[in-house]
């Protein structure tokens, strides 16, 4: 790969030393290639013969708190022979003496922009309509009025692409986001960043993966402390069962064995369960390894016996 040029990058604050989850990695990057692709499509979309489903973008990912750089880097070859003739398509379609990297470099330019200004809009006008302002810079920007009369400018050419995206294009990108991890994009070409945050990412989600979500406030990664009551040990499983807000959880120890974890688990008789605080990590990966659980597990490393001025009884196993 020759020198990278660094267009701007994608931040997701909380995640400690850049760690993060294989599959939370994944729907990520795939919420960020489904982006591009989308983008990419409807900019270039008269050039028939070309499949850009083949097209590979580069980014690079840093250790921080899970910084993803955008690069405009050289051609990643990943579609071969065919993603190289595609390019030199577009160069014979553009003007000038281009070679097919030179236009490589200006697409991912372009979809990099348009993905930024999009998500402006986005956060801009909350999830409300909003009206266009007057022209501005010779025509070539628009403002944009949101419900609260706050005004941003944008690039006219981003109006028209942004009333075609799908509700749900950014899904997979801002799922992650809750009340510890944040997601931030910074255009350095613009010196402009964006944030996203707890409050601000429903207005970029389609709400479409919250449909039927039970205890939709613990979002998969989350961490947490929970109150609530054992109400069952599976000895097969190793798990509990936690009744919280009148859900029946299920609960994994992080390492520990559920023995070690005897003495908070079971009340003051060995013939019932106990009220208890736990602290862990909310997870929804379903069996295919994709966040699409319904209802949360939890992944507890702390757990800690409440005790109650009269306990039910219980029986401990079925």
């Amino acid at each position: 790969m020759n020198k990278e040029e660094k267009f701007g990058y994608l931040k997701f604050g909380g995640y400690n030393g850049g760690i993060i989850g294989i599959q939370e990695m994944k729907k990520i990057l795939d919420g960020i290639d489904e982006s591009f692709k989308f983008i990419l499509k409807n900019e270039y979309d008269g050039d028939d013969e070309i499949d850009f489903d083949n097209f590979d973008f580069p980014i690079k990912i840093e250790e921080g708190s899970l910084i993803i750089e955008l690069i405009i880097a050289s051609i990643i070859f990943s579609g071969g022979v065919y993603f190289k003739s595609a390019l030199e398509k577009l160069a014979e379609n553009d003007v000038g003496d281009k070679t097919s990297l030179d236009v490589w470099r200006d697409v991912k330019k372009n979809v990099y922009s348009k993905f930024f200004e999009i998500i402006k809009i986005k956060k801009h006008i909350k999830g409300k309509e909003f009206e266009t302002g007057k022209f501005v810079s010779n025509n070539q920007e628009i403002e944009i009025i949101n419900v609260d009369q706050e005004k941003i400018v944008i690039p006219v050419d981003v109006i028209g692409l942004f009333k075609k995206i799908p509700k749900n294009l950014f899904d997979n990108i801002i799922y992650s986001v809750h009340d510890v991890n944040n997601f931030e994009f910074v255009n350095l070409l613009k010196e402009e960043s964006i944030i996203i945050d707890n409050e601000s990412k429903d207005y970029l989600m389609s709400g479409e993966l919250n449909s039927d979500i039970i205890l939709p406030e613990l979002e998969h990664g989350q961490e947490i402390e929970l109150v609530g009551k054992i109400t069952k040990i599976n000895e097969t499983w190793k798990t509990l069962g936690f009744d919280y807000e009148g859900y029946i959880l299920i609960l994994k120890p992080l390492e520990k064995s559920l023995l070690e974890y005897k003495n908070e688990i079971i009340a003051d008789s060995d013939k019932i369960l106990t009220k208890a605080k736990i602290k862990g990590v909310v997870t929804r990966l379903g069996s295919n390894g994709k966040i699409e659980e319904k209802k949360p597990k939890i992944i507890f490393s702390e757990i800690k016996k409440i005790k109650e001025e009269k306990d039910e009884e219980q029986k401990l196993f079925d």
